[in-house]
């Protein structure tokens, strides 16, 4: 059974599904083309064209390309990522022996006599 909330929550996620649907189609609030609509239509162009050239090895490269740097991308945002969740995840014993690490490194400094 679908309390009051439930159902609240279901006919919001619903509007901005529909609202978010409604942007993708390229129609905004100030009559502009949005960036995803744009670029879908940038690439279709770019597909017709290639079916009328002859030399399809240079639309090749240039999709190999575009894919590597998207992997490329992709595994370096992991890495901040990871990064990120290390760092939250240590933070408590990091600070609590930060005190002791810092008198350890300021005694091993050889004093200027």
């Amino acid at each position: 059974m679908m309390t009051t909330a439930d159902h609240i929550a279901l006919a919001f996620f619903i509007f901005i599904w529909m609202g978010y649907s409604w942007l993708l189609r390229g129609q905004t609030f100030f009559g502009r083309t949005s960036l995803t609509h744009a670029m879908a239509e940038r690439r279709r162009e770019w597909i017709y064209n290639s079916l009328r050239r002859d030399l399809k090895m240079i639309d090749t490269q240039i999709m190999a390309g575009l894919q590597n740097g998207t992997a490329f991308f992709a595994s370096t945002s992991i890495l901040p990522s990871a990064a990120a969740l290390r760092f939250s995840a240590q933070r408590k014993r990091s600070m609590q022996s930060l005190p002791t690490c810092l008198s350890s490194f300021i005694a091993a400094m050889p004093s200027s006599k």
